[in-house]
């Protein structure tokens, strides 16, 4: 039969609905908590989670909306603990993290804070790549959610440098914040070493040196970042416009110039 379109009976329906798959729930529930140590208990965690899902969507009112945002939560957050190597494993380390980045979005955080749920974000994502069997679909969503968290964490820890030795500072303050700032750009470097913050922070660190003067290192750090777009035969990446900034021998554009790719997607859009 066609759904109706009479809201009193369409409310009915959805009643109806909702009551099943609480039901259907709580069988799989039973089930988990008899037998934990069934092949089917990753399964019926999964089932609950989508019960979950298809009564928060039938709901209008937020609160109890986010009750069953809740359970969805609860219920994915079990399976990943309780069967890492479950087919469903990599959806219940993705929804965790989802979970830990939208948390992050929350008002009046401090900048710690922040960070720690980035990186316990970052942690889930990661675990969910390992999972045996993972699809080409959730793989390369995955691989986008971390390239974007780790944007996010490294901007902070790079502001912070970069704060330190601002543009348009004397030269006898950059000189003697320098060393202050020179291990949020390593820091960056070493953690976080496959986003555009880090490119950036060779050259901050290349900057850092000159202004003490060593040009050793100075030296070190640019060539450290042209040789990350270089090819074992010398040739600069055709297609790496940092490398080019730089090969033309223009270091400090890069800093000023230079747009950072990356547009992480806004904290509440990870479901």
């Amino acid at each position: 039969a066609e759904d109706s379109t009479d809201p009193d009976v369409k409310a009915k329906e959805l009643k109806l609905a909702s009551d099943a798959y609480r039901k259907a729930a709580a069988a799989y529930r039973g089930l988990v908590d008899k037998y934990p140590d069934s092949e089917y208990a990753p399964d019926a965690l999964y089932a609950i989670a989508a019960c979950h899902t298809y009564i928060a969507e039938a709901l209008t009112d937020e609160t109890a909306k986010q009750k069953e945002m809740a359970a969805i939560s609860a219920a994915y957050k079990e399976l990943a603990e309780n069967y890492p190597q479950s087919e469903h494993a990599a959806a219940a380390f993705m929804s965790v993290g989802n979970d830990y980045y939208n948390q992050a979005a929350a008002p009046d955080l401090s900048g710690d804070e922040k960070t720690k749920l980035y990186k316990l974000s970052l942690e889930n994502y990661r675990q969910a790549l390992h999972v045996p069997g993972i699809d080409g679909k959730t793989r390369a969503t995955l691989e986008a959610y971390i390239r974007e968290t780790e944007e996010l964490l490294a901007k902070d820890t790079y502001s912070a440098g970069a704060a330190l030795v601002p543009v348009d500072a004397d030269i006898a303050t950059k000189k003697a914040n320098a060393p202050k700032a020179i291990p949020y750009f390593k820091e960056v470097i070493d953690t976080l070493p496959n986003t555009d913050y880090a490119d950036l922070s060779y050259v901050q660190l290349g900057l850092c040196y000159e202004y003490l003067e060593d040009w050793e290192n100075a030296e070190n750090a640019y060539g450290a970042l042209i040789k990350k777009y270089t090819d074992e035969n010398g040739n600069q990446y055709a297609d790496s416009y940092k490398a080019s900034y730089i090969v033309r021998g223009y270091i400090r554009i890069v800093v000023y110039d230079i747009t950072v790719s990356s547009n992480p997607a806004k904290a509440g859009d990870r479901v």
